[in-house]
């Protein structure tokens, strides 16, 4: 079960504000997409099915979960070590080749040009797991 504050955490980057200021829930864009890479244990590359036999190739970072670093630090630090366990995870959670739902909360790219995402596996949030296994920590982008 997911902490109060992962969940205040997610709930915050899924609303927008109104013209009013009243806060209002932002409906995801939903899809299903076929795993290419994982990255690292925060970034994914999909191939994004939008029906029709439509499909896109796009760079995901998980919304609301940071995980070490694995690219820039030494292969000896004890991030890189974190990093890559966390890597390894989500590469056993979502192996190439395998099916996740994918929900996109905004029409605009991050700093880095990748989508902001909730990716589920067997209907369970992976971004909820990796901070409840202990691979990530929460974080606003």
């Amino acid at each position: 079960m997911p902490s109060n504050k992962s969940k205040q955490v997610m709930n915050k980057m899924k609303r927008e504000l109104t013209a009013e200021n009243k806060p209002r829930v932002v409906e995801p864009y939903q899809y299903w997409a076929r795993v290419k890479r994982v990255v690292d244990g925060d970034t994914i590359e999909l191939d994004v099915d939008v029906g029709f036999k439509v499909t896109f190739r796009e760079r995901f970072r998980l919304l609301g979960v940071d995980t070490p670093e694995v690219y820039g630090v030494k292969r000896t630090s004890a991030e890189y070590k974190r990093g890559k366990a966390a890597s390894d995870f989500v590469k056993k959670k979502i192996p190439v080749g395998s099916w996740v739902e994918v929900k996109v909360y905004s029409d605009k790219r991050e700093k880095y040009g990748r989508w902001l995402c909730e990716i589920f596996v067997d209907g369970k949030s992976l971004n909820e797991t990796l901070v409840k296994q202990g691979f990530a920590q929460e974080y606003m982008i």
